[in-house]
């Protein structure tokens, strides 16, 4: 085998397997296993991706090819043996639980505020990257104040993340309607990430920027 064909990492994949357990955790380690073994082994082999087969976690195999992971002392060192074969990438993959847990309850407008407007703070610049960012499903009910949700409404369609709303029917009116029409047109659009601007001062942002403008919620 070449030895300009013998692995290309990727700068994020070097990271994983580089940093060590005071950033991230080993599997092991006192402080938890933050870094797993990956679920998922793959690898662009004579020009064609395929999965390797996993025996346990820490060895991995495809006809001649074997990819053996260790955890040392600080980091997870990755060994190639592939004899003979045309090798260009290795990635290793890690399955990410999803959460099954609403973030908010929409009857309870203090979890609403602390959990779904610091989503968008402190998550939303994970947006398109890997998946949506969402802050959860704005939920209209008589049991909260119309002016209070309306501004939840208004910060997530503004924000560039996904918006999605669940209505009661005895919450709406014409009002309403016409506000979740005008809030999802905004949300169809390509907008940039909401920025928090007070996030320092209060620990429910109120100041924003939301698509190049200024903007000031009341959220008590």
């Amino acid at each position: 085998m070449k030895r300009r064909h013998f692995i290309q990492t990727s700068g994020l994949s070097l990271a994983a397997i580089l940093f060590s357990d005071a950033v991230f955790g080993s599997p092991g380690s006192p402080n938890g296993k933050l870094i797993n073994f990956p679920d998922e082994v793959s690898a662009i082999v004579n020009g064609q991706m395929v999965k390797l087969t996993g025996k346990g976690k820490q060895i991995w195999t495809y006809r001649e090819m074997i990819a053996g992971l260790k955890n040392t002392s600080n980091s997870i060192a990755v060994t190639i043996q592939a004899p003979g074969v045309k090798l260009s990438t290795v990635t290793l993959q890690w399955k990410t639980p999803v959460k099954t847990s609403s973030d908010i309850l929409n009857d309870q407008w203090a979890r609403t505020k602390k959990m779904g407007v610091n989503t968008i703070a402190f998550r939303g610049i994970h947006q398109g990257t890997f998946y949506g960012a969402d802050g959860d499903c704005v939920g209209l009910t008589p049991k909260v104040p119309w002016e209070k949700n309306k501004q939840w409404m208004e910060l997530v369609a503004k924000s560039g993340t996904p918006l999605f709303i669940s209505a009661q029917p005895e919450a709406m009116g014409t009002e309403q309607r016409i506000s979740i029409k005008e809030c999802f047109k905004l949300a169809a659009q390509h907008l940039p990430v909401g920025e928090p601007l007070d996030w320092m001062e209060n620990a429910v942002p109120k100041k924003w920027k939301l698509n190049g403008k200024i903007e000031m919620f009341d959220w008590d």
